[in-house]
């Protein structure tokens, strides 16, 4: 379990996360924590199944829900900014 290995996954979901967010803006954020974190989920378990030595594992998948949560905070703060500037306006 190397630190390399985690961060990787954080950055790797929170982008996929935010590229969701812009692809679906209209989605709920919930929805959208859904989506990122199953993902994650269905590829750790694809991975065990695949028989190529790989196997599962809880600290890749959260670090992939951290970098989904992360993303929707991001995304959720930048809504309510850009919310304010524009009614400001």
């Amino acid at each position: 379990m190397s630190l390399h290995d985690k961060l990787l996954h954080y950055v790797t979901y929170g982008g996929l996360t935010g590229l969701i967010g812009l692809a679906f803006p209209r989605l709920s954020l919930l929805y959208i924590f859904w989506i990122g974190s199953g993902l994650g989920a269905v590829l750790e378990i694809g991975q065990g199944l695949m028989g190529q030595g790989r196997t599962p594992s809880w600290a890749d998948q959260a670090a992939n829900m951290a970098g989904v949560i992360t993303a929707i905070l991001v995304w959720g703060l930048w809504v309510l900014i850009t919310r304010e500037v524009t009614r400001k306006n």
